[in-house]
């Protein structure tokens, strides 16, 4: 149906319970009212932070006064940015994804290039099967887990360069890198959070904005990360299938391959999300939440009752090998699209003949 799964999990239709999210609690299936956070609002705190907020308005300012977009020269391999101008989770790294698949699809091969956040690597990185989250971070790992050549690099221009010299690429994927000035760029995209849009408008730290809210009238493409009142182009993640992280083995949501009860752990952005996403799919948890990009540990999986524990996908590649048993699983997302980003891109491609 056109609504979406997505929106669907997160409750609609549903008599949503608010409450506040304990670390560590017992539910039956139910819905949790995501809290206000601290940049969606304007407090005390805040308003005291706004000197600083003010001084990376005006380092931002500057780059962008001396800093010009850049494309590729023929050449070179084109390079798409897939980036945000609000810091947090916005369902970016899954789009990444799933605009290299749908280019693969058409005929490209496409490399994805990303930072490598909170990774311990040196220079520059081509991820291989001995590989792992600690060194290379979470999201290079996702991206090479569903079967892409990645590059990780602090300096993405860096990485892009490697690509084209190393590896049989015709089209580089940037997942982040929109302030990212030294990074050209042939088409460029920015995802926001429908329901943060923005949050309270204002800049690190006192708000979530780490460039100018009018940089979305510059670029190519402007996506919210689900639907939104305005319904301009958006995308939704909706569940795909369980996939058991000891095994590799997969099932389709219906078959509640673990049962309807289980525990359930998640350190990424908005774990909230996730736990909604399972309990509206009629399973019964017991959850503990985690900072974002959290490598768990062995206490950080004893429960109380031993039974099947969930995790996104994300959660996976941070969970040490040792700690892997033959009931973990995670919940594996689909992109859903109301654009035709391949056909934006190659159009675009195609005019300048790259």
């Amino acid at each position: 149906e056109q609504q979406g799964l997505y929106n669907k999990l997160q409750g609609k239709g549903q008599e949503k319970i608010e409450k506040e999210t304990p670390k560590i609690e017992k539910v039956l299936p139910e819905i949790y009212v995501e809290k206000l956070g601290f940049w969606d609002r304007v407090g005390i705190l805040n308003i005291l932070l706004m000197p600083i907020s003010l001084l990376y308005w005006l380092s931002i300012s500057i780059k962008d006064l001396f800093n010009r977009r850049q494309i590729s020269s023929v050449n070179e391999v084109p390079v798409i940015v897939v980036g945000n101008v609000s810091a947090g989770g916005n369902g970016k790294t899954p789009l990444v994804s799933q605009i290299a698949k749908d280019l693969r699809t058409v005929g490209y091969r496409p490399t994805i290039v990303l930072r490598g956040y909170k990774g311990n690597f040196n220079g520059t990185v081509e991820l291989n099967d001995d590989s792992d989250a600690k060194h290379v971070g979470d999201e290079a790992i996702f991206h090479y887990n569903r079967g892409f050549p990645v590059v990780v690099d602090r300096d993405r221009a860096r990485a892009v360069s490697y690509a084209q010299r190393n590896i049989n690429t015709d089209i580089v994927i940037s997942d982040d890198g929109l302030q990212h000035h030294g990074l050209r760029r042939d088409f460029e995209i920015i995802v926001e959070d429908s329901k943060r849009d923005f949050g309270n408008g204002l800049f690190i730290p006192a708000g979530p904005l780490r460039d100018k809210k009018e940089r979305i009238n510059k670029t190519d493409l402007f996506l919210y990360s689900g639907r939104n009142k305005d319904n301009v182009d958006f995308f939704e993640l909706e569940p795909a299938s369980w996939v058991n992280i000891k095994t590799g083995d997969e099932f389709e949501i219906e078959d509640y391959p673990f049962g309807t009860s289980a525990n359930l752990i998640s350190g990424i952005a908005k774990p909230e999300r996730f736990l909604n996403s399972v309990s509206n799919l009629g399973i019964a948890c017991e959850h503990k939440f985690f900072p974002d990009h959290h490598y768990f540990s062995e206490n950080d999986i004893k429960f109380d009752f031993k039974r099947a524990i969930l995790m996104t996908e994300k959660d996976a590649v941070r969970m040490d090998k040792k700690l892997i048993q033959k009931n973990m699983w995670f919940l594996k997302m689909k992109v859903k699209l109301n654009v035709n980003i391949t056909k934006l891109i190659t159009d675009k491609l195609n005019e300048r003949k790259l």
